[in-house]
């Protein structure tokens, strides 16, 4: 028998393999939850790459809303003196000193600054301008 009937032959009885109903249930299932995993993978990078953080080194005045990571030793972060109504930032200190977050104008939380104490701390800020301050969520 030649090795090409042979392999023809093989092929032909893998065909005719029934695989059970069970095994057809679990392969199916699997096939779902990988596919749910793909998605899952996929989502989280488009969440990932649309993550915008800025390393912030020395002083600055925040004029956008964005997302900043303080990596130095006391800095000092000033709020615009005229945010748009719901203008958020959110800072994180990965430094192991203090940052300041100063305003000139508008209250934070009573009162026209804030300071993050701790390594890693973070906090969250939002203009409110029906009541004209700066509040911190976190």
């Amino acid at each position: 028998m030649s090795l090409k009937s042979l392999t023809q032959r093989k092929l032909s009885s893998a065909r005719s393999i029934q695989i059970p109903q069970e095994i057809r249930k679990d392969l199916r299932i699997v096939t779902f939850f990988n596919q749910l995993l793909n998605n899952i993978f996929e989502i989280y990078s488009i969440l990932i790459d649309n993550l915008e953080f800025n390393l912030v080194t020395e002083n600055i005045t925040l004029n956008e809303s964005k997302r900043y990571i303080i990596n130095a030793d006391s800095i000092v972060l000033t709020l615009t003196d005229s945010p748009v109504d719901y203008t958020e930032y959110t800072i994180k200190n990965i430094s192991t000193t203090n940052v300041s977050i100063v305003s000139n104008v508008i209250e934070i939380d009573g009162g026209l600054s804030y300071t993050i104490v701790n390594q890693y701390d973070s906090i969250k800020l939002i203009y409110i301008s029906s009541i004209n301050k700066w509040i911190t969520l976190w």
